[in-house]
């Protein structure tokens, strides 16, 4: 009996907590999906540019937002968002309602000092079974 296929490494990338950063993780993770699931490439980058923008509201310019990126098993992508939990950093409901209806899955915590945003995008999806 084989093994399933480990996760591939992470991508990342470190932002300025300014207004560009909501575009550039957009195009940042246009460019990894179009190159790993190039039908989820639009999909993501929509729902990267809303997360990162909503951590940009609640991080101070000279504060870092990070963004990594990483194919798991079946097919399936997985971005996190993290951002200094110095204030209260959760995406709003109308984030995460937009959110919702274009990911896998999705959820968020705060830990160790920072807030966590996490969506999956899925191949499944692509046939427009999406939650």
């Amino acid at each position: 009996m084989s093994e399933p296929p480990a996760a591939l490494a992470p991508y990342n990338q470190t932002l300025p907590g300014t207004d560009a950063a909501p575009l550039q993780a957009a195009q940042w993770i246009r460019t990894i999906a179009e190159h790993e699931q190039p039908d989820l490439a639009d999909r993501a980058a929509e729902v990267v540019y809303a997360l990162v923008a909503s951590a940009v509201r609640h991080t101070r310019e000279r504060d870092q937002i990070s963004v990594r990126a990483q194919m798991l098993d079946g097919g399936r992508l997985r971005v996190e968002v993290r951002d200094p939990a110095g204030q209260p950093t959760r995406p709003g409901p109308a984030v995460w309602d937009d959110v919702s209806r274009k990911v896998r899955d999705f959820g968020g915590c705060t830990a160790g000092g920072e807030y966590l945003a996490w969506v999956e995008f899925g191949p499944e999806m692509l046939a427009g079974r999406s939650r």
